[in-house]
C-alpha cells in the first residue's frame, strides 16, 4: 500500500541538488596540452607553445623524425 505524496515530485528539487547533479564537482577530464612530436619521439615531454625555435630536434633527420613529419599539416 503506497501513500500519496510520499515520493517527492521532480519539480520539487532544490537548484543545489539539481547541480550537483548534472555538474560533479570532480570533473575526470583534463584540457589537452599539445607537446612537440619530434621530442615525444624521442622520449622527452616538452610543452609546443614557444618551443618552436628552441627544440633540440628541429634539424633531425632520424627516421622517427621524419615518420612525425609526414603526419604534420
Amino acid at each position: 500500500m503506497t501513500q500519496l505524496g510520499f515520493y517527492p515530485k521532480p519539480f520539487e528539487l532544490s537548484l543545489s541538488a539539481l547541480k550537483s547533479v548534472f555538474e560533479p564537482d570532480n570533473p575526470s577530464y583534463s584540457k589537452r596540452v599539445p607537446n612537440c612530436q619530434k621530442c615525444g619521439q624521442h622520449g622527452r615531454k616538452s610543452r609546443l607553445k614557444g618551443h618552436k625555435r628552441i627544440c633540440p630536434f628541429k634539424e633531425c633527420t632520424c627516421a622517427k623524425c621524419s615518420l612525425s613529419l609526414l603526419f604534420l599539416p
